[in-house]
Order: structure tokens, then sequence, then C-alpha cells
């Protein structure tokens, strides 16, 4: 009976009971900061940009925070894009940038 319940518990449980290295916490905010990435690319340009890097900036932080702890390989690369978009967020704290000096500093 005991072997019958542990059997169904496996078959129940699946690959949930297995140690597995996919972290669905972390794909779920990196897959919403991809989302609000491409959400704010179409409101370049417009009033609204400000307020959709801040957004993006906030699920920066909460990726880098997530990553801080030590069984995750993932800090590093975490780390060059908060501080990425952090400049960014920086350069919105002084102003809008304008589509001028964007278009200079891409030549």
């Amino acid at each position: 009976m005991k072997n019958t319940i542990l059997l169904l518990s496996v078959i129940l449980g699946g690959c949930s009971l297995l140690p597995s290295k996919y972290d669905s916490s972390f794909y779920d905010h990196l897959a919403t900061l991809s989302v609000d990435v491409d959400q704010a690319v179409p409101k370049c340009g417009t009033p609204e940009e400000s307020a959709a890097v801040a957004e993006i900036n906030r699920e920066s932080k909460i990726l880098l925070r997530y990553t801080q702890y030590p069984d995750l390989d993932l800090n590093g690369p975490m780390t060059l894009t908060d501080k990425a978009i952090t400049q960014l967020q920086a350069a919105y704290s002084i102003g809008t940038p304008s589509k001028h000096t964007a278009s200079s500093s891409s030549k």
C-alpha cells in the first residue's frame, strides 16, 4: 500500500518533484521585463516615454534583487542590464532626451 501511494505521488507530481535549474519566478520577471521594453518602444519621443522607462527600471531592480541569491548564476548579466537601465532612467530624471541628440550620437 505504501508503495502504491508513493508511486501515485510520483505520477501525479511528475517532474515537479525533481530538482530543476528552471526557475519559473525568474523567467516570469524576465518575460515581464521583455514585454515592458516592447511596450515602451512605441512610446519613444512621446510624453509617456519617461513613465515607460521607469516601469522598465522597476522590473530590472526586481530581477537584480532576485539574482543576488548565491544559488543563481545570473547576477552578473542582470547587474549589467540593471546598470544600463538605471543610466537610462537617470537621463530621464534630467529631462527627456531629444531625438537630435540620440540620432547624432549613433553616427
